[in-house]
């Protein structure tokens, strides 16, 4: 969403836009089932997340914040990918201090916050000529699936990569497939797998 944001501002600044499981143009925009993970309520466990809270609450991410950020991580890993035999291929940011929870949600507050506020008009998205290759995976639980092929549908010069299975982290799990596909649009050609999007609605398998 930043980068189209910028894109209407400063259109003589870019050239060409990559999107990776971008949020949607409007915050909180509700799609079908069939354009969201599906599991929101249940990846990452809501047991775990209660129990995380409470330790939140009772002071122990102050008096051991790399503990428990290692802990809450551990947690956070399952929702950004589809598989969760990939979530070990994420490193853990808990060396870095503010990552740890105890100073990044404090971030949180105001970055989520300000994500929330802009509304770009379909009008200024229109006048968009660059093109863009939007990728996302189809279970991404952060930023649904519709959210990127709302983009592909509204940007006049937009192709849109589906990564089948994989969640907010698709590069992790396809990372042939997402590395390749970038740099044959960087070189100024569409990749194999980019499709123009009309609709919302995604075609009935053959």
């Amino acid at each position: 969403m930043m980068v189209i944001l910028y894109a209407t501002q400063h259109p003589d600044h870019v050239n060409r836009i990559v999107q990776i499981g971008p949020a949607s143009r409007k915050f909180g925009t509700t799609f079908p089932p069939a354009l969201t993970a599906g599991e929101e309520s249940k990846v990452p466990d809501p047991a775990k997340l209660q129990k995380l809270e409470e330790l939140y609450k009772n002071g122990f991410a102050r008096e051991h914040p790399k503990e428990y950020c290692e802990m809450e991580w551990k947690t956070e890993q399952r929702r950004m990918v589809g598989n969760p035999a990939n979530a070990g291929r994420i490193p853990s940011p808990c060396e870095m201090q503010n990552e740890w929870p105890i100073n990044l949600f404090r971030h949180f507050q105001f970055a989520v916050a300000s994500v929330q506020a802009p509304q770009i008009p379909k009008e200024a998205i229109a006048k968009l000529n660059m093109p863009v290759l939007t990728i996302h995976g189809t279970k991404d639980r952060n930023a649904p699936y519709g959210g990127g092929r709302e983009w592909a549908m509204l940007l006049p010069n937009a192709r849109l990569i589906t990564i089948p299975g994989a969640a907010h982290m698709s590069w992790v799990e396809a990372p042939d497939v997402i590395i390749l596909s970038i740099d044959i649009f960087l070189s100024g050609k569409w990749p194999e797998k980019a499709e123009k999007i009309t609709s919302l609605t995604v075609p009935a398998q053959k």
